[in-house]
């Protein structure tokens, strides 16, 4: 499955979930099932390697990926980004 197929299905799996395509935990969740794709490895690392890459992909601390859900609205406030 090439990467644009992929990213469409796990949007496509998000919104049937409901969750909140403005929210940027949503665009964390898309990037961290992108990694997990490329590297299955990285689900039994979450904290060690996914949140971190995640965290640098965005220019921000793993601390703040830890935190943001698509239900938080201010984690970016918080986490200065």
């Amino acid at each position: 499955m090439n990467h644009n197929t992929l990213v469409i299905e796990i949007k496509s799996t998000l919104d049937k979930l409901i969750a909140a395509r403005t929210s940027l935990g949503y665009d964390y969740i898309v990037y961290g099932l992108l990694l997990i794709n490329e590297d299955q490895t990285r689900v039994s690392n979450i904290t060690k390697a996914l949140y971190i890459d995640i965290a640098a992909h965005y220019e921000t601390s793993w601390s703040c990926v830890e935190k943001k859900h698509p239900q938080y609205g201010q984690c970016n406030l918080d986490c200065g980004k």
